[in-house]
């Protein structure tokens, strides 16, 4: 009996050695890798690069001529719509800025093609325009520390009763309008008029109604979707004559 158990006591030594043999000697320690070690420099490296973008950008972006403000008046037929807006882009910079724009116009089956376009800048000047796709292209010159203002007018038949004014591009600014003022104007044949926005309706000419709504900071998410009521009998509206060029500002 002894002697088994001595040579089962040798057996399992044996085995023991046999099935671990690296854990017989010390063994290094497996060094890191060079690219490891230098990860922290490149994570602080990408992070300083980032913020030196973000100031760069942020100090672009308070000298960029921004759009500043506009004044808009709709004026209202059973089919038809006529827009005059002035607007006006400020240049906070030291330097004059052109800037290029783009001018949208609503599209739909119940609308028809922009007509009787036209652009001109504060001076009465006509300023010459472009057709990008869908949109009247055009530059202005803006004066250092100053504003330029450009007035645009056009024409859209509607077929239905109601007319769109795209507000939502304001958004491409990625900066609220400092002030924006609307008029809508109509024969009282059409009202009541309706929009998204919270308007008031206010003293008109005789014949007509005039609803008119302001805002500051505006940053619209909406666009501005006229509707009205078609009338049975409509023989025109002298009332009417001399509204395609006036803006709301000058109302």
């Amino acid at each position: 009996m002894r002697g088994a158990a001595k040579a089962i006591v040798a057996a399992t030594t044996a085995f023991a050695l046999a099935a671990a043999p690296a854990a017989a000697n010390p063994i290094p320690e497996p060094e890191p890798s060079a690219s490891v070690a230098w990860l922290p420099f490149i994570a602080i490296g990408g992070l300083l690069a980032g913020i030196g973008l973000y100031v760069l950008h942020e100090r672009r972006a308070a000298i960029r001529p921004y759009f500043a403000g506009e004044d808009v008046t709709i004026v209202l037929e059973p089919s038809r719509a006529r827009v005059t807006g002035v607007y006006r882009f400020r240049n906070p910079g030291d330097e004059p800025r052109s800037v290029k724009l783009r001018y949208p116009f609503a599209r739909g089956p119940e609308l028809g093609e922009p007509e009787n376009v036209a652009v001109s800048g504060g001076d009465g000047e006509a300023v010459p325009f472009s057709w990008k796709r869908h949109d009247a292209a055009f530059e202005i010159e803006v004066p250092p520390r100053g504003e330029a203002a450009v007035t645009v007018s056009y024409e859209q038949v509607c077929r239905g009763c109601e007319f769109t004014y795209i507000l939502t591009s304001t958004r491409d600014w990625q900066r609220p309008i400092d002030e924006a003022r609307f008029a809508v104007v109509a024969p009282v044949q059409l009202a009541p008029v309706d929009c998204p926005y919270d308007w008031k309706e206010v003293p008109a000419d005789e014949g007509l109604v005039r609803y008119e709504f302001g805002r500051e900071d505006f940053y619209p998410d909406v666009d501005l979707n006229v509707r009205w009521q078609r009338p049975a009998f409509y023989f025109g509206s002298a009332s009417l004559e001399g509204y395609a060029d006036a803006p709301a500002a000058g109302n």
